[in-house]
């Protein structure tokens, strides 16, 4: 299988992650549920970005770890360092959109 083949089944796989954490959140799943297909379906995405870009595969399921490998160094934004948005003190993530229904 050539790498471009292992990029795109990488990509499908986080695309179908993704597609069952919006699922589960519409039914009003629990949260940690929900959270856990979000970050299988990122890890995906960037191990598909950083072989496609690096052209190796990389054996980390580390998120920071991975972004930092890819771009060298993360945003300040992703930890709070720009105004609004990104991880609050304490860890605590921005709320998007709200609870589900029925929560």
């Amino acid at each position: 299988m050539s790498k471009e083949e292992i990029v795109e089944k990488w990509l499908k796989k986080a695309y179908t992650d993704l597609r069952v954490a919006e699922k589960l959140f519409k039914i009003g799943e629990e949260p940690w549920v929900i959270v856990f297909h979000a970050q299988q379906a990122v890890e995906k995405a960037l191990k598909a970005l950083y072989l496609h870009t690096k052209k190796a595969i990389v054996p980390s399921h580390n998120l920071v770890s991975l972004g930092k490998l890819i771009f060298g160094s993360l945003p300040k934004m992703v930890f709070g360092g720009g105004g609004g948005g990104g991880i609050r003190p304490g860890g605590a993530l921005p709320v998007c959109g709200g609870a589900p229904e029925g929560a």
